[in-house]
């Protein structure tokens, strides 16, 4: 077992591609998690925009590109909630889906 450190870093460099107007296709990204190197092919296809480098020295790319060909995505309802080119939201989305699956077990004091 290893951590699952650097998605939410990930999650946020992803969220400025998206600012900046970037699109990918569902179907592209899909391809890329079942490939295992959607980390890979998203920090290289975007450099500029990933001030954290995710070369495997800080972050262990085999465990998030694991985190995401294990989320149970669907790319029919990808596309119906994204269209074909909500790639890039689909990667958030899978990190929020995950992040609502673990937070019933959270507890905080109110």
């Amino acid at each position: 077992m290893t951590k699952l450190i650097g998605i939410g870093i990930f999650g946020k460099q992803v969220l400025s591609v998206i600012s900046d107007s970037n699109k990918e296709s569902v179907d592209e990204v899909i391809n890329h998690i079942e490939s295992n190197d959607l980390i890979e092919y998203i920090t290289n296809k975007y450099d500029e925009y990933f001030h954290t480098k995710f070369d495997n020295r800080i972050y262990n790319n085999v465990a998030l590109n694991k985190f995401y060909s294990e989320s149970g995505y669907d790319s029919g309802t990808a596309k119906r909630m994204f269209g074909t080119d909500g790639g890039l939201l689909l990667i958030i989305d899978l990190i929020l889906h995950e992040t609502e699956e673990k937070s019933v077990s959270w507890e905080i004091e109110i």
